[in-house]
């Protein structure tokens, strides 16, 4: 497999004039939003954050679907192969910094995993992901 691979920045932040949760593409460009109206117990802000992915497939009594998680690749194969996350950052009193903990959760590793990676002085909190889906360890 040979994919280009890319970096970006990206910020989900809290508009504190209207409430609304914003997704963005490094500082300027906007990927959407959720409306406070939503979310009205995160009015002001957030204890605890979740954060995943999910692929599913609705064929019943089939084999797993072959859909790549990242770059398709198992996180254990780590940089350059795998898919990352670093430099996880949550905002408090105005103030950014690294989360206290990160649990990763996988219903499945042999389709899909995730590693959390060690705190880094360049990678920040991190951790790495991925997978090709169905193979033949995945059932």
């Amino acid at each position: 497999m040979n994919t280009k691979r890319q970096a970006a920045t990206i910020l989900d932040v809290q508009d504190p004039r209207t409430g609304n949760w914003w997704l963005r593409l490094g500082y300027y460009q906007i990927l959407g939003y959720w409306p406070s109206s939503l979310f009205s117990n995160l009015k002001n802000g957030a204890s605890e954050i979740h954060w995943g992915g999910e692929i599913t497939n609705y064929k019943e009594d089939s084999q797993h679907t072959s859909t790549n998680m990242g770059s398709g690749r198992f996180a254990y194969e780590g940089y350059k192969k795998a898919s990352y996350f670093m430099n996880l950052e949550i905002e408090e009193d105005g103030f950014t910094k690294p989360p206290e903990s990160l649990t990763p959760f996988v219903t499945n590793q042999n389709c899909y995993n995730v590693i959390r990676n060690p705190f880094h002085p360049q990678l920040g909190a991190s951790f790495y992901y991925g997978g090709p889906g169905q193979n033949a360890m995945c059932k």
